[in-house]
């Protein structure tokens, strides 16, 4: 049962997750459309990093079951919120009728759209390196070089306002410099992250060695998430949703294969998961060395 209601928390936390960007679609073009996106991904890529620690803290301030009575009562703060203060923000005169031939020709349009699929995949592969730091960090920080549990949440939160300070970044640096060129900082210094991170795994053990890459990898998907979706949702205001939940889709989709993987080598070195991290982030560099410079 619990496994089954965690399903639908899910199913429904994702439409949150898409149409809060068809909303701004909606709203914003442009340069305002990219900062405005910048916001969006700030919250999706900071909550998933700091979601554990928030949970940790009520489960030592409560007991385990808390954690659904919290989850409870944001979820009705959301649904009275969105009920009373979000209007419709689609153009009656937009507004298609939804069936599912609509639906998969959007998406089919989508798969046509060249440098679309292409911001698409490069964000899969680049955040798909912060989904194999959420699953390997905790037994590489904690059992292999014996960090507390204190310490961790400080460290997990310190990553997660990289993501926060970053994606702000992003969004003042397209706005002065253009989305290509920011993105395309945000991708050397995170694939620089995780060869640094790979190089000190050939070195003595040392906090202090790993901790740097750790950040560079983990804070500058939150740069890469906010421009690739921004580069990917321009001129979309005809098919926002069905663009932004594909954004989603490569996303998570990719990014859930993270964490059996990472668990398949042990827990006795953080090889594996520094491997694995430049894996991916190659694979993102190399897609996009394909849009076309702007």
């Amino acid at each position: 049962m619990l496994i089954i209601l965690r399903l639908i928390q899910g199913l429904a936390g994702s439409t949150g997750i898409v149409l809060s960007l068809a909303v701004i679609t909606d709203l914003f073009t442009g340069k305002t459309l990219t900062k405005q996106i910048a916001i969006n991904q700030t919250i999706n890529g900071v909550f998933p990093v700091l979601a554990p620690v928030f949970g940790g803290v009520i489960i030592a301030i409560a007991d385990w079951q808390m954690t659904f009575w919290v989850l409870a009562a944001l979820g009705l703060i959301l649904f009275v919120s969105v009920l009373l203060a979000l209007p419709e923000t689609l153009p009656a005169e937009k507004a298609q009728v939804v069936d599912r031939p609509s639906v998969m020709g959007g998406f089919a349009q989508l798969f046509k759209q060249r440098e679309f699929v292409l911001y698409a995949l490069t964000q899969a592969f680049m955040t798909a390196a912060l989904f194999a730091y959420i699953s390997g960090s905790s037994f590489v920080l904690q059992k292999i070089f014996g960090m507390s549990v204190t310490t961790f949440g400080i460290v997990y939160a310190i990553n997660g306002t990289g993501i926060a300070l970053m994606s702000s970044l992003a969004g003042r640096w397209a706005v002065k410099f253009g989305e290509y060129r920011a993105l395309r900082w945000f991708i050397r210094a995170g694939f620089l992250g995780g060869i640094l991170l790979l190089i000190t795994a050939f070195l003595p053990k040392s906090l202090w060695l790993i901790l740097p890459p750790l950040f560079l990898v983990v804070a500058t998907v939150g740069g890469i998430i906010s421009l690739t979706t921004a580069l990917g949702m321009q001129g979309q205001q005809q098919n926002a949703g069905s663009a932004s939940a594909l954004l989603g889709l490569a996303r998570y989709a990719l990014g859930g294969l993270m964490s059996p993987i990472v668990g398949l080598f042990g827990q006795h070195t953080y090889m594996p998961m520094a491997i694995l991290i430049v894996a991916v982030q190659l694979v993102g560099f190399i897609i996009f060395s394909q849009v076309k410079k702007q």
